[in-house]
């Protein structure tokens, strides 16, 4: 039976920060950060809504440290459910293609009540545009986080940030889970994203734009890294397509989303898969045939059999999930 989908509500918060350097002080004149709320109900059973807090409003700043950036006033804002089914959402961060500052010089922090902590990023290690600052959550029904995003000059800035702009706006979406697409991928804050370019190993756009860092339709798994402390810093702040030194590298990853797996048996007693696109006779314990797996999203704990005879087909009761979602590859 097709289950009911739904594509509630987009709730999008205006985030404006104007950032100009003037004169040889590098005086940062304003940080403002105010919201103004869009929303559009498209449906009555998912609804999340977003109450704005306090801006920040920093006056004669300067660039700062990561410990001063912290003693700055966040923007507040809240995210509640207020339907009658699960909600999932994301928080993401939308930049102005006017901008003459690189996000390169900010840093910033994002914090939530119900744990969620990003720790200090750079702006640039989440690529350019629109991007998430917050993964996948889920609220229930009446259910809700408040957040507090902090955001400042890097205390690197100099010269050639003078005179700059930087304007973004946070976006608040949910949207239905009900469809089993896979789950993105979530890195630590150490982890780098990365891809192979046909001759090195270089740095990826996490945010995955035109499907360049992973695509799991075309079998491109999602892979990380962590490097030495004496590079972690150079590589993070670095371009995308920056190479990545193998040397440099400490450990190797590979995102696998969440699935579940069954195997088919062709005589009802061996279960070694099924013939395919590879294998066209019998499957043996030697020659085993294909497995049939699909992602499911992170609410999926399909516990069937993991078995099914081919010629009855596979059924609900047939699908099992594994709970370990990743591998680590350890470097030669």
């Amino acid at each position: 039976m097709s289950k009911k989908k739904y594509i509630i509500i987009s709730v999008v918060v205006i985030l404006i920060s104007v950032i100009a350097l003037v004169g040889a002080s590098y005086a940062l004149l304003t940080i403002s950060l105010e919201g103004d709320k869009e929303i559009t109900l498209r449906a009555g059973i998912l609804k999340v809504d977003f109450s704005e807090g306090d801006s920040i409003n920093l006056i004669n700043a300067s660039p700062m440290s990561d410990k001063e950036g912290l003693k700055t006033t966040p923007y507040i804002f809240t995210v509640t459910n207020t339907g009658n089914i699960n909600a999932y959402y994301h928080v993401s961060l939308e930049e102005d293609s006017n901008n003459t500052l690189s996000n390169s010089y900010l840093k910033m922090k994002l914090t939530g009540s119900n744990g969620y902590d990003s720790g200090v990023i750079r702006v640039s290690d989440y690529g350019v545009g629109t991007f998430e600052i917050r993964g996948e959550d889920v609220l229930e029904p009446s259910d809700e986080v408040t957040y507090q995003l902090w955001m400042w000059l890097d205390e690197d800035a100099g010269n050639e940030t003078q005179g700059t702009i930087y304007q973004s706006k946070i976006v608040v979406e949910s949207y239905d889970r009900e469809s089993n697409s896979p789950n993105a991928p979530m890195l630590d804050d150490g982890m780098i994203a990365l891809t192979y370019n046909g001759s090195n190993w270089v740095k990826a756009d996490r945010t995955n734009l035109n499907n360049s860092w992973y695509n799991y339709d075309d079998l491109m798994w999602a892979n990380a890294v962590t490097v030495s402390e004496s590079t972690r810093s150079t590589y993070k702040s670095a371009a995308v397509g920056t190479v990545v030194n193998i040397d440099d590298i400490e450990t190797m990853w590979v995102w696998i989303p969440r699935y579940s797996y069954s195997i088919g048996s062709e005589d009802g007693t061996n279960y070694y898969g099924k013939q395919g696109t590879f294998l066209n006779t019998t499957p043996t314990q030697a020659l085993p045939g294909e497995i049939d797996v699909k992602f499911v999203s992170e609410n999926v704990k399909d516990r069937g059999s993991a078995k099914y005879i081919v010629s009855e087909g596979l059924k609900d009761n047939s699908w099992y999930t594994p709970d370990a979602p990743l591998h680590l590859v350890m470097k030669n």
